[in-house]
């Protein structure tokens, strides 16, 4: 690195003392929602996301800080398989050293009151080290050619068998094909949605279909993957699909439809 002494600038620890603690509390939102805090840190995803936290007291001298889930769900968003042996064990080496605990994908840390900033501060940089699990993950394998074959890794990496372009029979409809039918606990079926585009009449025809098909075996099972890169999910067609279906999702979500296969 090459440096120069350029006499007449001098740089004042004051001045940047301002400009940091400046853009601290700019950046610092803090919201009630009834007896609970939503707080926006100072602090980013890889991706340039803000940090979201919740706190919530569960006692008269103890809190819970909590990311509500935000992070390990981001994670399974950009095709990270949290549960293969490697990313795993990665998670919980930095959960241990934050002295974190994990509930699904929620990761929450209980902190005593009243609050220290160095608590809720270690909670945030704790959470931004567990989003760079990201960065470890090699892109390939993030990376599906198309929500079909990420639906084929999942059950290759499962073993589960399964069937093709099979038929259900509904109540009404008497041939219903769905494009991947298995039995795992119960009978369970995934449909990809190939159209492009807007696909509210895509969703309106599904969430019909498999009413039908639940009327007729209430047991079954059902699964939605959509590319968002391809398609138009507005709120309509998601709340069809998460009333619909047990699994409503973005193909590189590998987590939850493994977590579906699995179930």
């Amino acid at each position: 690195m090459v440096t120069t002494t350029v006499d007449s600038i001098i740089l004042h620890p004051e001045e940047f003392r301002r400009a940091l603690t400046g853009f601290w509390s700019e950046q610092l939102t803090i919201e009630q929602d009834q007896n609970d805090l939503v707080l926006a840190l100072p602090l980013m995803l890889p991706d340039g996301v803000q940090i979201a936290i919740e706190a919530r007291p569960i006692a008269e001298r103890r809190a819970i800080l909590s990311d509500a889930g935000d992070v390990l769900r981001w994670l399974t968003t950009r095709g990270l398989n949290l549960k293969a042996e490697a990313n795993k064990q990665w998670l919980d080496e930095r959960l241990a050293t934050f002295e974190l605990t994990r509930s699904g994908y929620e990761i929450f840390r209980e902190i005593p009151l009243p609050v220290q900033g160095l608590d809720v501060h270690l909670f945030g940089e704790a959470l931004v080290s567990i989003a760079h699990l990201v960065c470890r993950h090699e892109p390939q394998q993030a990376i599906a050619t198309s929500a079909a074959e990420q639906v084929n890794r999942v059950f290759l990496d499962t073993g589960i068998a399964y069937q093709r372009n099979v038929k259900l029979t509904g109540t009404i409809e008497e041939a219903i094909e769905v494009d991947y039918f298995f039995e795992q606990h119960a009978p369970s079926a995934i449909e990809i949605i190939g159209k492009g585009g807007r696909i509210l009449d895509t969703m309106e025809r599904w969430g019909y279909r498999w009413h039908d098909l639940k009327h007729k075996t209430p047991a079954l099972r059902a699964a939605m993957i959509y590319d968002p890169e391809r398609q138009t999910i507005d709120a309509t067609s998601r709340r069809i699909g998460e009333e619909c279906c047990e699994l409503f999702c973005a193909y590189h979500e590998t987590d939850r439809i493994l977590e579906f296969v699995s179930a």
